[in-house]
């Protein structure tokens, strides 16, 4: 035997453990229906400028960002072009260089 089974019973603590630690029963489909029905009516409609709106923010916030960051980086220099395609086993680079 386990302690708790030792332990004497509260009739207090037995008639709120069946009041509250009860199962309860799953609601009906008309209390669902019903609880749906009030969130949905508590919601703001959307409109299609709304809609719109959520994904077309960040979509330009992106190409925002990548345009400024392709914006602002150093060009290469001629010299260090010529150098990694003079590096290269490829026979259209090396033409491209005699040039």
């Amino acid at each position: 035997m386990t302690a708790m089974e030792n332990e004497p019973k509260d009739p207090e603590w037995e008639k709120l453990s069946r009041i509250f630690l009860q199962p309860t029963q799953p609601p009906s489909a008309a209390q669902t229906e019903a609880f749906v029905c009030r969130v949905m009516a508590r919601l703001e409609p959307q409109t299609p400028v709304g809609n719109a709106l959520r994904w077309l923010t960040p979509a330009l916030g992106f190409a925002l960002a990548v345009s400024m960051v392709l914006a602002l980086r150093p060009a290469p220099n001629a010299n260090d072009l010529s150098s990694i395609l003079s590096q290269s086993n490829d026979p259209v680079s090396v033409l491209a260089l005699e040039e």
